[in-house]
């Protein structure tokens, strides 16, 4: 059986599930490359050597296809994939044990041409009480964290033309949100 990269993003989420559980005071990780979005964490206490002092698996889960990776919130980890070959899942698991707490789903384009990756192209962004996804289709959408639910969605590409090269990109929602998070309000020139 190969090993996909979306299960090797699980098992290292479960790593991380585990470092932050021992940890007294952990920060959350709530889009593409953590808080500040640098990829690096102001935690301290970190293992090191995982030769000598191996983590220990906490848990693992079989998600959707795709390169998006977990974010990781108040105890709760959300990941992005594509299911059944044309839908994007969105779903809450619990960092501690990985129970799923929610799961919503989304039509979308699954094909692959090229060299592009079949599935979920970018990372979700969670910020107040919000989930924030980009899908193939161009649709940036606002999901409560709480159960899933809609909020809003617009297609970028209809509405402001963003995103329209022939390459489905892989954009983060925090290159594309104003600082309202509103849905209407889109900052300038953030093109993908």
């Amino acid at each position: 059986m190969m090993t996909s990269r979306r299960t090797i993003c699980l098992l290292l989420c479960g790593l991380l599930g585990a470092v932050l559980c021992s940890l007294a005071r952990s920060a959350d990780w709530p889009q593409w490359r953590g808080p500040q979005r640098s990829g690096t964490s102001t935690e301290t206490g970190w293992n090191t050597d995982w030769r000598k002092k191996p983590p220990t698996l906490l848990w693992e889960k079989t998600v959707g296809d795709g390169v998006s990776l977990p974010v990781v919130v108040d105890g709760k980890v959300y990941v992005f994939g594509l299911i059944d070959g044309s839908k994007d899942e969105i779903r809450c698991l619990a960092l501690a044990d990985g129970k799923t707490l929610w799961r919503r789903t989304v039509d979308t384009i699954a094909r692959k041409r090229d060299n592009q990756v079949r599935g979920t192209i970018s990372t979700p962004t969670a910020r107040n009480g919000r989930l924030f996804t980009y899908h193939r289709t161009h649709e940036l959408r606002c999901s409560s964290m709480a159960d899933g639910s809609l909020l809003w969605k617009v297609n970028l590409l209809k509405r402001y033309g963003l995103c329209s090269s022939k390459r489905k990109q892989s954009l983060h929602p925090p290159s594309v949100l104003g600082s309202g998070c509103s849905g209407q309000s889109l900052s300038q020139g953030s093109r993908g």
